[in-house]
């Protein structure tokens, strides 16, 4: 191949990949890391015994960047004990890749149990929540204010929504 050819060749990569980057400019958009959030609960309701409400992920980093898909995370007690969790996805809602400005926010709704089973009088009431952004593989703190978690401390999630 002539050198031309390699050069409009590199010059057609360039622009596919431009126009598949996901921004308009060019410039390739990243996941959103653990370190780029910051997290905490919103408005917490409640109804029939369970609660619900989003958990917030703010992008505190100086770049735009991305989520896709389902959080996780592990609920703690007041002295730093991890607690039964389960994080199950609910698959009502699809997913998408949700594009976090630099100081805008992304949310995943929850959904938990507040009443305590058969005669049991309470539940284990989280102090603090470990989350796993989508495919990341560090956590973040986030303050626990909404309560006790019953059910085994199953919470579902939805998926990451703008």
């Amino acid at each position: 191949m002539k050198r031309s050819g390699l050069v409009g060749l590199a010059a057609l990569l360039a622009t596919v990949a431009a126009l598949f980057s996901g921004s308009a400019t060019g410039r390739v958009l990243v996941r959103c890391h653990t370190a780029d959030l910051s997290g905490r609960l919103g408005f917490i309701q409640g109804a029939t015994g369970s609660r619900f409400g989003p958990l917030v992920l703010k992008n505190r980093s100086s770049h735009t960047c991305t989520l896709f898909g389902y959080i996780g995370g592990r609920l703690y007690d007041a002295a730093g004990r991890p607690l039964p969790t389960g994080i199950v996805r609910d698959h009502s809602q699809p997913r998408h890749t949700v594009v976090v400005p630099p100081g805008r926010s992304a949310f995943a709704d929850l959904h938990w149990l507040a009443i305590p089973p058969g005669s049991a009088r309470s539940c284990p009431q989280p102090r603090s929540f470990a989350v796993t952004p989508p495919d990341e593989r560090t956590q973040l703190r986030v303050r626990w204010t909404a309560g006790w978690v019953c059910g085994h401390g199953r919470i579902d999630v939805r998926p990451v929504r703008r």
